[in-house]
């Protein structure tokens, strides 16, 4: 009998409908059928067109003989001719021969060599594993022989390849083994599936014989499964664990503990390797295995279940007893893996939820995974596990008990709560929970009435290990200042075994150097608030932990120091933080060699002045900390040998003096060791200046330096306090006994021929090292230490020399290159500046060809200089030099383009630039207790010096002058130049502190500061052009005030420029930038007439008032209000002068001051205006001074502190402003009024109105200001506030929501098909702006539609459509359907029992709040513009709509879209929740 069935269906209904069907010969027609078409199938499977046609035969085959096997039994309702027909075919034949002939043969030829999930071998897997366990359950025992050896020897198979190294079954990019016998991995998987689900639909769990030949084949399964599991990748253990293994436990409950035992070792084994790998950084090692968390997760219904579910199995694993599984939770929380965190808080929130509802009681107690199973019989079941801490009292790191059940469940739900916010992006939905952290901390510190802590301690750490991985800088920020503000004392952090993790994991989040940014509402020089946390919270710790952990623990953090590359910001904060702790023993001789390594290594590429900070710091901690009994003085002298003379350990200075007196101090101390007495570091000292001479054997380098280092301190330290007692310094015989041996090695290298050249250098070596380290500018040329070296010197001056000369003369090209090395290590200190000298030398020789060339060669200069650092500043510092001089002055005007360059000099800082800046500045604040504050003064920004440097030189010149006023007229003209190539960039550079404002804030400050050399008539008038031109279109303050400021005083000076003055009022065009001219020409007139000399100030008053008066009744808000303060300030101006015949000319001016004396809105802000600083303070004349035009007014204005140069740089840079006469103009302000005044909105905007305030000064600029300089406090406390209890923008997720492992992701695309039919079908086909497709893309996914429909699937890669799907389309089933295949799609779905609705407004169409949607649904979106077609309506079950009440006719079809599928799921909810 040849059937050919278009469909398993088909097969079906002839079954159903035959009378008397033949099974006898459909059966065996159906397996002839079946072995074809496996046999025509390749193992490459390349006949794609036979495919469905064995699918098909496969389903109908299991159909048939499902039928067949009904009706062989007693109760079948079949005639009696029909049975008997039955009842003649031999059953387990057919299963023999579909078994041996059918399945197991195309299982082998299904290799996934591709993408597993779009293989066309997954067609055939389902079908094919779903028929093998059709069969097993009909199947004599030797075909179940044959089918359990079969996946018996893959998995063996499998294992094998796995132990050897290869492990080709990634998901993706699989390639199986391929051998004769041998499925395929994933091919074996659904096949064991399949066999287990069978066995868990048998009513009676004991019948596991219909399934397995016999009872030890389970127990083989299992075995060979645990190998796989061992060494196979995630993605196949996840398959197996939710496939196989769950399936596997249920099949035999009496080895089920056994089993889950197994499985548990497994997990440690393998969390235990991955942690052994070593760390990736901080947050936790990347490369911890996710597989304990894949079977953890899997088999939680065995190791956690709720209720009776599976029966109580406490008895067997109690995992929350284990010290173990919780290490595992917490260090899953913190991994950079998203699916390893959201699977560990699926088990924490599970047992909590467990805990929260169980009756029995939860007690802590200290019990193994051993005896736990003793006391299970019990109803208190134990859930704790002690912490993991290497000293004692640890505490416990989970308890539960039912009476403090609702402060527990608070302290859980604040931990979920923030571990679960810290996997948002978005730091508003972050930032409000905080607070809550404290919540934690405070839980870690209480007890109950027994004494035990709410929380262990590492729970918060976990907290913080997750900040601490955050993308946000500013969370990873949070992080570490809420565990540095913790109070160890309290916060038992370190007794609970947390102190590797502050000095490893934690340290190295310290490495961040934007955490060392200062806090804008902190003035410059402030100690970054992280910098004093760290020192504050090492003082902590000190202070917290036992001498004999104290040790331990601080040697961990220097270790962790020498082992890492740090930048020098958080070097600087550290060691101050070390250097600050109290005397005590902590080094030992493997910490210095650490700090001796530092010293060379991470300290070689730091900047100079920091370098010399951190040296500082670090020799102040080894003469605190260092362990005598276990350093010698040859140990200490390392590592003073490895610090700069020139940075840090000067002698006469602050740290040499300290080291020097705590090196006293040791010596005089009867408790220390006796090599560190003065007896014993004198006989020390004296032995090895005697070694080191003898030259028998290579000394390290640097040795002499070690010995005059110790040999110095040694004598001013216990030399000095003996001279305070005696009277005179009783040391210097032990300095002379010292440099014994090296006179007498000196005195015979004359007359000794035979004295070896190595002898006689050392000799010399160490006493010019002694000579060098004595003198120095701090210490006296009287000091008789300096005298006796000096003495010494002099004595052997002639056979030092001829020791050089012998010396020189043994030298050769291999033996000593050393003079060579020493010659190129100056040049490249010297560097750029070399290249300068050369250039300053020609411009003196006054050649035009030179002179040309030597302008291209420092404009490069110049422009390198903003990449490299201190270029510019060399350049600068030797022109200025040159200059100085009157003769080459005038060589000077042929730089002016240079000059005018050095006074705009400077770039946008970088945030290592601005941190580097606030350091240096923090660092100078220190003043004398940093002694590289004495040796290498820090002079301020290298930018800003070099402004600082040209304006050193201008201030010198002299405006009476001639020659002076020449070249400063071509310098304005250069600058005036400079702010027209800065006009010219795009508009929207033009932005608060950008780099086009800060130039043009510059040139304005040049040009203020050189106004007392604008004479010449020409020049005035040019100047005077030029800054109304500017005011015309300048629209910020920092600018316009120094404009306005310059004009006043060429207006106090040059008298002719008054008539001009008031033609700006009439002139000025009607613009909505008039205004702003007109605001700083009432400026100008309120402020010019007191300075005026008398016989002008009443024809001054007299205009002033004619022409202000009109402008105070102007529509423009800002306008008007400037002008009602400028007229008022004109009128007492009068009055204060005593000008009566204008009083009594303008009798109206009072009489309007007195009406305008009210409470309106317009009198409010014009006593505000009259408040700014720039009416009620500034002095035209009084204020004009270095100080006010380039620290307090950019200061008032709100610039960054970048552009902020106090008055010390200028005198740290020339000590002639000490000389009052030196410079034109005052270095400081006469009086402080002006610093008085806050900056910020207030004082930084004249304007009045909210629209003129935010053209003058940027909404985002005030709003800086308000909250980081003015009300930054209450701004935080708001924040925390909100944040503590209230409600926030986040929901913990119930775990029962969460499935992470239910199934395995393959599992979900393999049976897609199948289930797909089960839901709402979304269909877009119609629609054409990707954007409306990519909304509805997320909204589907957010609602979980079962299919979402596009008409293109290439829309899905575009950025419209992925800036709106997010990434839903990755989670969601897309299917592409065109337009000219809808219909058929439409009708296709019908036939699959579907209902098909339209979103349209049609004759009949259905209100969408009326209409009941069943749940197999397939909804059509129309067009944008057109809806639905017409023709394609007609093959709709029905249309709905939206019901409207506005005028508009449609919704957008996003919106229409999201209307239907919400109210399709809130219908479908319904449902499920009214069903029992």
């Amino acid at each position: 009998m040849n059937l050919k069935m278009n469909s398993s269906q088909d097969v079906l209904r002839l079954v159903l409908k035959a009378s008397s069907l033949d099974y006898g010969s459909l059966i065996p027609s159906l397996l002839e059928t079946l072995v074809k078409e496996v046999q025509e199938i390749r193992a490459d499977l390349a006949v794609g067109s036979l495919l469905p046609d064995l699918c098909c035969s496969l389903e109908a085959f299991q159909q048939v003989f499902l039928s067949y096997t009904s009706c062989a039994r007693e109760d079948c309702s079949h005639s009696q001719g029909q049975k008997s027909k039955i009842t003649n075919c031999n059953q387990e034949e057919y299963v023999l021969q579909c078994v041996k002939n059918v399945v197991l043969p195309l299982l082998q030829k299904l290799h996934f060599l591709h993408n597993y999930k779009e293989d066309k071998a997954v067609s055939l897997l389902i079908p094919s594993c779903d028929l093998l366990a059709t069969c097993i359950k009909f199947a004599d025992l030797p075909t179940k022989f044959l089918i359990w050896n079969f996946c018996l020897d893959s998995l063996l198979r499998h294992s094998c390849s796995a132990e050897s190294g290869i492990d080709n079954t990634a998901v993706g990019n699989t390639a199986s083994v391929k051998s004769e016998g041998v499925v395929d991995l994933h091919s074996l998987i659904e096949i064991m599936r399949c066999l287990l689900q069978e066995y868990n639909k048998l009513k009676n769990p004991a019948d596991l014989h219909v399934i397995f030949p016999d009872d030890t084949w389970s127990e083989k399964i299992f075995q060979e499964i645990i190998k796989l599991i061992a060494k196979r990748n995630d993605k196949v253990v996840t398959k197996v664990v939710s496939l196989v293994v769950v399936k596997l436990l249920r099949c035999d409950p009496e080895k089920l503990p056994h089993r889950l035992e197994i499985l548990w070792k497994t997990v440690c084994e393998d969390f235990h390797k991955s942690m052994a790998l070593p760390s990736s950084g901080v947050g936790g090692s990347s490369s911890v295995s996710e597989k304990p968390y894949i079977v953890l997760c899997g088999l939680a219904d065995f190791y956690f279940p709720v209720g009776q579910f599976c029966g109580n199995l406490h008895k067997h694993m109690n995992l929350v007893n284990n010290t173990e599984f919780w290490t595992i939770i917490q260090s899953g929380l913190v991994q950079k893996n998203p699916v390893t965190r959201k699977r560990s808080l699926y088990l924490l929130k599970r047992i909590i939820d467990i805990c929260e509802n169980e009756s029995e009681t939860i007690i802590p107690a200290e019990n193994s995974l051993e005896n736990s199973s003793e006391n299970s019989s019990d109803k208190e079941h134990v859930a704790c596990a002690t912490a993991i801490s290497s000293g004692t009292g640890s505490g416990v790191m989970f308890r539960w008990d039912p009476e403090l059940k609702i402060q527990l469940s608070k302290v859980w739900e604040n931990f979920i709560l923030l571990i679960e916010t810290l996997n948002e992006k978005q730091l508003h939905v972050v930032r409000p929970l905080f607070p809550r952290l404290n919540h934690l901390i405070d839980a870690c510190s209480k007890s109950d009435s027994l004494g035990s802590q709410l929380l262990h301690s590492s729970w918060v750490v976990t907290v913080v290990r997750r900040a601490l991985i955050h993308e946000s800088v500013y969370v990873v920020m949070w992080g570490v200042k809420a565990l540095l503000r913790s109070d160890p004392q309290k916060f038992p952090l370190l007794h609970q075994g947390q102190d590797e993790f502050i000095s490893g994991e934690f340290l190295i989040a310290l490495k961040e150097t934007r955490l060392y940014c200062r806090e804008p509402k902190e003035p410059m020089g402030s100690q970054p608030e992280i910098g004093h946390l760290v020192c504050e919270f090492l003082l902590k710790c000190w202070k917290t932990l036992e001498s004999h952990k104290r040790a331990e623990f601080f040697r961990g953090i220097l270790l962790k120091i020498r082992g890492d590359n740090w930048g020098q910001f958080p070097l600087v904060y550290l060691w101050q933080g070390l250097a600050g702790l109290p005397v005590s023993s902590l080094w030992n001789k493997e910490s210095v060699l650490a700090i001796r390594e530092i010293m060379s290594t991470s300290l070689t590429t730091v900047e100079q002045f920091n370098r010399g900070a951190i040296q500082c710091f670090l020799v102040e901690s080894l003469v605190n900390l260092m362990d005598l009994e276990l350093v010698t003085p040859a140990d200490f002298s390392v590592v003073l040998a490895a610090c700069s003379n020139e940075e840090s350990l000067q002698r006469g200075t602050t740290l040499w003096k300290t080291v020097a007196s705590r090196l006293n101090l040791i010596a005089v101390d009867n408790k220390s060791p006796e090599n560190w007495t003065k007896a014993g570091l004198e006989v020390w000292i004296q032995t090895s200046i005697i070694h080191y001479l003898k030259a028998e054997e290579k000394s390290a380098s640097g040795y002499q330096l070690q010995l005059s280092r110790i040999l110095l301190l040694f004598v001013d330290g216990c030399g000095h306090c003996e001279s305070e007692v005696t009277g005179q310094n009783a040391v210097l015989p032990f300095l002379n006994s010292c440099l014994s041996p090296v006179t007498d090695v000196l005195s015979r290298l004359i007359n000794h021929a035979y004295l070896s050249i190595e002898k006689g250098d050392r000799a010399v070596e160490l006493l010019m090292s002694l000579l060098e380290g004595a003198i120095s500018e701090s210490v006296s040329p009287d000091d008789p230490v300096v005298k006796l070296l000096l003495v010494t010197t002099g004595q052997f001056l002639e056979e030092i020399v001829h020791q050089i000369i012998r010396g020189k003369d043994q030298v050769t090209c291999t033996e000593n290159l050393s003079p060579v090395y020493s010659y190129l290590h100056v040049l490249k200190i010297l560097g750029h500046r070399m290249c300068v000298i050369i250039l300053v030398d020609t411009v003196t020789k006054q050649d035009q060809m030179c002179l040309e060339a030597d302008q291209e060669y420092a404009k490069e200069l110049m422009i390198q200089g903003e990449e490299r650092k201190g270029v510019a500043n060399v350049l600068v510092a030797q022109l200025c030099e040159v200059f100085s001089g009157d003769r080459t002055l005038a060589a000077a005007a042929d730089f002016c383009n240079i000059v005018a360059e050095a006074c705009v000099f400077g770039s946008l800082p970088q945030r290592i630039d601005k941190t580097w800046f606030e350091t240096c500045a923090y660092i100078d604040s220190l003043g004398d207790n940093c002694t590289v504050n004495t040796l290498f003064p820090y002079l301020g920004h290298p930018d800003a010096m070099v402004r600082v440097t040209i304006i050193n030189f201008l201030t010198k010149l002299q405006p009476t002058s001639e020659d002076h006023s020449c070249f400063v007229a071509q310098l304005i003209h250069a600058l005036m130049r400079k702010h027209e190539d800065v006009n010219r960039m795009k508009a929207a550079w033009n932005f608060v502190n950008s780099l086009q404002h800060r130039v043009r804030h510059r040139v304005s400050q040049a040009l203020l500061l050189l106004e007392p050399f604008i004479q010449m008539k020409d020049l005035t008038n040019m100047v005077w052009g030029y800054i109304w031109s500017v005011l015309a279109q300048e629209t910020q303050p920092s600018v316009r005030n120094l404009l306005e400021w310059l004009a006043l005083r060429l207006l106090v000076r040059h008298h002719h420029l008054h008539p001009r003055l008031w033609s700006l009022f009439d002139n000025t065009p009607v613009t909505e930038q008039r205004h702003l001219s007109i605001c700083s020409l009432l400026f100008v007139v309120a402020h010019l007439g007191c300075h005026l000399p008398t016989h002008l100030q009443e024809s001054f008053y007299s205009k002033a008032i004619v022409v202000v008066f009109p402008w105070c009744t102007v529509h423009h808000f800002n306008t008007r209000i400037h002008a009602q303060v400028c007229l008022k300030k004109l009128w007492h101006q009068c009055q204060e002068f005593e000008l009566q015949p204008l009083i009594e000319r303008f009798p109206m001016i009072q009489a309007c001051l007195n009406f305008s004396k009210d409470e309106s809105n317009s009198t409010k802000n014009a006593e505000k205006l009259e408040a700014h600083y720039i009416f009620s303070t500034f002095d035209v004349q009084g204020d004009y001074s270095i100080e006010t035009i380039y620290e307090t007014f950019p200061r008032l204005a709100c610039l960054s502190d970048e552009e902020w140069i106090s008055p010390s740089s200028f005198l740290r840079s020339d000590n002639t402003w000490q000389e009052q006469t030196s410079h034109y103009l005052p270095l400081f302000n006469s009086n402080d009024r002006l610093k008085s005044f806050t900056p910020g909105p207030g004082a930084t905007n004249r304007s009045v109105d909210s629209v003129e305030q935010s053209f003058q000064l940027s909404s985002k600029q005030c709003l800086l200001y308000m909250r980081d300089l003015q009300y930054a406090d209450m701004y935080e406390n708001h924040t925390e506030v909100d944040g503590q209890d209230g409600d926030v923008q986040k929901k913990i997720l119930p775990w029962r929501f969460m499935k992470p492992d239910a199934e395995a992701e393959e599992q979900l695309e393999l049976r897609r098909v199948k289930e797909r039919g089960q839901g709402l079908i979304l269909v877009t086909s119609l629609i054409e702006k990707i954007p409306n497709l990519g909304g509805l893309c997320r909204t589907s996914e957010i609602f979980g539609v079962s299919e979402f429909v596009i008409g293109n699937l290439q829309n899905v890669n575009d950025r419209a459509f992925q800036s709106l799907s997010v990434t839903a389309h990755k989670w969601l089933p897309v299917t592409e359907v065109k337009l000219f295949q809808l219909k058929d799609y439409l009708l296709s779905k019908r036939r699959h029992g579907y209902t098909l609705v339209g979103v349209e407004q049609t004759a009949n169409s259905v209100s969408l709040t009326d209409y009941q949607f069943p749940q197999k649904t397939l909804l059509l979106l129309g067009n944008e513009k057109e809806g639905i077609p017409a023709n394609l309506i007609q093959f709709l079950d029905t249309c709905v709509e939206i019901p409207q009440q506005g005028v508009i006719r449609s919704l957008n079809v996003h919106v229409s879209g999201a209307l239907f599928v919400w109210e399709y799921t809130r219908q479908q909810l319904s449902k499920s929740a009214s069903q029992p």
